[in-house]
Protein backbone atom coordinates (compact mmCIF):
# COMPACT_ATOMS: atom_id res chain seq x y z
CA UNK A 1 0.00 0.00 0.00
CA UNK A 2 2.65 2.54 0.67
CA UNK A 3 4.63 1.88 -2.60
CA UNK A 4 1.41 2.36 -4.07
CA UNK A 5 0.94 5.69 -2.43
CA UNK A 6 4.24 7.00 -3.45
CA UNK A 7 3.94 5.70 -6.62
CA UNK A 8 0.89 7.83 -7.33
CA UNK A 9 2.42 10.95 -5.15
CA UNK A 10 6.01 10.72 -7.91
CA UNK A 11 3.44 10.49 -10.47
CA UNK A 12 1.89 13.69 -9.47
CA UNK A 13 4.83 15.65 -8.92
CA UNK A 14 5.78 14.02 -11.98
CA UNK A 15 3.08 15.63 -14.27
CA UNK A 16 3.36 18.68 -12.32
CA UNK A 17 6.74 19.56 -13.01
CA UNK A 18 6.06 18.70 -16.60
CA UNK A 19 3.13 21.27 -16.69
CA UNK A 20 5.87 24.01 -15.07
CA UNK A 21 8.39 23.20 -17.78
CA UNK A 22 6.14 23.51 -20.90
CA UNK A 23 4.21 26.36 -19.09
CA UNK A 24 7.93 28.12 -18.65
CA UNK A 25 9.34 26.95 -22.05
CA UNK A 26 5.92 28.44 -24.03
CA UNK A 27 6.21 31.89 -21.78
CA UNK A 28 10.02 32.41 -22.47
CA UNK A 29 9.82 31.53 -26.06
CA UNK A 30 6.95 33.71 -27.12
CA UNK A 31 7.65 36.53 -24.34
CA UNK A 32 7.78 38.97 -27.44
CA UNK A 33 5.38 38.89 -30.32
CA UNK A 34 7.86 40.65 -31.95
CA UNK A 35 9.65 36.83 -31.83
CA UNK A 36 7.12 34.77 -32.76
CA UNK A 37 8.36 34.24 -36.10
CA UNK A 38 11.91 34.50 -35.22
CA UNK A 39 14.51 31.88 -36.67
CA UNK A 40 16.27 32.55 -32.98
CA UNK A 41 14.36 34.01 -30.03
CA UNK A 42 16.96 33.99 -28.03
CA UNK A 43 19.04 36.50 -30.03
CA UNK A 44 16.18 38.07 -31.03
CA UNK A 45 14.99 38.74 -27.36
CA UNK A 46 18.40 40.12 -27.15
CA UNK A 47 17.91 42.28 -30.36
CA UNK A 48 14.63 43.68 -29.03
CA UNK A 49 15.95 44.95 -25.95
CA UNK A 50 12.66 44.65 -23.81
CA UNK A 51 11.17 46.84 -26.36
CA UNK A 52 7.12 47.07 -26.01
CA UNK A 53 6.10 48.66 -29.17
CA UNK A 54 7.14 47.33 -32.79
CA UNK A 55 8.75 50.50 -33.70
CA UNK A 56 10.89 50.64 -30.53
CA UNK A 57 11.73 46.51 -31.27
CA UNK A 58 12.61 47.72 -34.59
CA UNK A 59 15.09 50.53 -33.73
CA UNK A 60 16.78 48.48 -31.09
CA UNK A 61 17.30 45.67 -33.10
CA UNK A 62 18.45 47.80 -36.17
CA UNK A 63 20.57 49.67 -33.61
CA UNK A 64 22.58 46.34 -32.71
CA UNK A 65 22.88 45.82 -36.01
CA UNK A 66 24.75 48.37 -36.54
CA UNK A 67 26.70 48.10 -33.62
CA UNK A 68 27.77 44.47 -34.98
CA UNK A 69 28.93 46.09 -38.17
CA UNK A 70 30.42 48.65 -37.34
CA UNK A 71 32.48 46.32 -34.61
CA UNK A 72 33.38 44.34 -37.78
CA UNK A 73 35.28 47.31 -39.59
CA UNK A 74 38.92 45.68 -38.53
CA UNK A 75 37.73 42.34 -40.78
CA UNK A 76 37.20 44.33 -43.42
CA UNK A 77 40.08 46.41 -42.92
CA UNK A 78 41.91 42.76 -42.60
CA UNK A 79 41.25 41.64 -45.88
CA UNK A 80 44.35 42.51 -47.70
CA UNK A 81 46.39 40.83 -45.54
CA UNK A 82 44.72 37.34 -45.79
CA UNK A 83 45.28 37.11 -49.80
CA UNK A 84 47.65 35.07 -51.07
CA UNK A 85 51.27 36.59 -52.04
CA UNK A 86 50.98 34.85 -55.63
CA UNK A 87 47.93 36.63 -56.51
CA UNK A 88 48.58 39.61 -58.72
CA UNK A 89 47.86 43.23 -57.65
CA UNK A 90 45.26 43.70 -59.60
CA UNK A 91 43.18 40.62 -58.24
CA UNK A 92 43.69 42.04 -54.71
CA UNK A 93 43.11 44.91 -54.95
CA UNK A 94 39.63 44.01 -56.60
CA UNK A 95 39.00 41.01 -53.83
CA UNK A 96 39.70 44.32 -51.44
CA UNK A 97 37.65 46.78 -52.78
CA UNK A 98 34.57 44.60 -53.59
CA UNK A 99 34.84 43.54 -49.27
CA UNK A 100 34.86 47.23 -49.06
CA UNK A 101 32.53 48.12 -50.81
CA UNK A 102 29.92 45.04 -49.16
CA UNK A 103 30.68 46.69 -46.08
CA UNK A 104 29.83 50.20 -47.29
CA UNK A 105 26.76 48.82 -48.54
CA UNK A 106 25.78 47.25 -45.34
CA UNK A 107 25.91 49.92 -43.25
CA UNK A 108 24.15 52.53 -45.75
CA UNK A 109 21.31 49.76 -46.09
CA UNK A 110 20.94 49.65 -42.43
CA UNK A 111 21.12 53.53 -41.90
CA UNK A 112 18.58 53.68 -44.39
CA UNK A 113 16.47 51.25 -42.73
CA UNK A 114 16.49 53.91 -40.04
CA UNK A 115 15.50 56.31 -41.96
CA UNK A 116 12.73 54.17 -43.51
CA UNK A 117 11.59 52.77 -39.72
CA UNK A 118 11.26 56.94 -38.67
CA UNK A 119 9.30 57.82 -42.15
CA UNK A 120 7.16 54.31 -41.39
CA UNK A 121 7.99 52.93 -44.57
CA UNK A 122 7.77 49.76 -43.83
CA UNK A 123 7.80 47.65 -47.20
CA UNK A 124 11.04 49.90 -48.28
CA UNK A 125 12.28 49.13 -44.90
CA UNK A 126 11.91 45.32 -45.99
CA UNK A 127 13.83 45.48 -49.51
CA UNK A 128 16.64 47.44 -47.69
CA UNK A 129 16.62 45.08 -45.14
CA UNK A 130 16.91 41.92 -47.01
CA UNK A 131 19.43 43.70 -49.44
CA UNK A 132 21.85 43.62 -46.15
CA UNK A 133 24.27 41.30 -47.11
CA UNK A 134 28.14 40.76 -47.12
CA UNK A 135 28.40 37.71 -49.80
CA UNK A 136 30.07 39.62 -52.33
CA UNK A 137 33.10 40.10 -49.75
CA UNK A 138 32.63 36.51 -49.14
CA UNK A 139 31.99 35.19 -52.73
CA UNK A 140 35.12 37.43 -54.22
CA UNK A 141 37.30 35.54 -51.46
CA UNK A 142 36.16 31.87 -52.41
CA UNK A 143 36.47 32.32 -55.80
CA UNK A 144 40.27 32.62 -55.50
CA UNK A 145 40.01 29.74 -52.76
CA UNK A 146 41.18 32.46 -50.02
CA UNK A 147 40.59 30.97 -46.36
CA UNK A 148 39.71 33.87 -44.25
CA UNK A 149 37.24 32.11 -41.49
CA UNK A 150 36.99 35.53 -39.22
CA UNK A 151 35.35 37.07 -42.87
CA UNK A 152 33.15 34.09 -42.81
CA UNK A 153 32.17 34.23 -39.13
CA UNK A 154 31.49 37.77 -39.56
CA UNK A 155 28.93 37.25 -42.59
CA UNK A 156 27.06 34.71 -40.79
CA UNK A 157 26.91 36.69 -37.71
CA UNK A 158 25.39 39.44 -39.83
CA UNK A 159 22.94 36.99 -42.11
CA UNK A 160 21.49 35.94 -38.29
CA UNK A 161 20.96 39.45 -36.94
CA UNK A 162 19.53 40.45 -40.48
CA UNK A 163 17.51 37.17 -40.68
CA UNK A 164 16.19 37.83 -37.19
CA UNK A 165 15.19 41.53 -37.52
CA UNK A 166 13.80 40.97 -41.20
CA UNK A 167 11.42 38.90 -39.21
CA UNK A 168 10.68 41.23 -36.40
CA UNK A 169 9.80 43.55 -39.47
CA UNK A 170 7.19 41.01 -40.63
CA UNK A 171 6.01 41.37 -37.30
CA UNK A 172 4.34 44.94 -37.36
CA UNK A 173 1.13 44.78 -36.15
Amino acid sequence: MAFMKSSISFSLALLATIFVLISTSTAESHGSPFCDKSPDHGLCKKLIDGAETWPEAMKNSLTAIMEKAKAGKPIVNGVKSKLPKDLDDETKESIETTCKDAYESMISNIKECMVLLKKNRHSSLMSYLSSTSWSDCEDGLEEFRVSAPEVAEFGKEMQKMSSVTLAVAHAKP
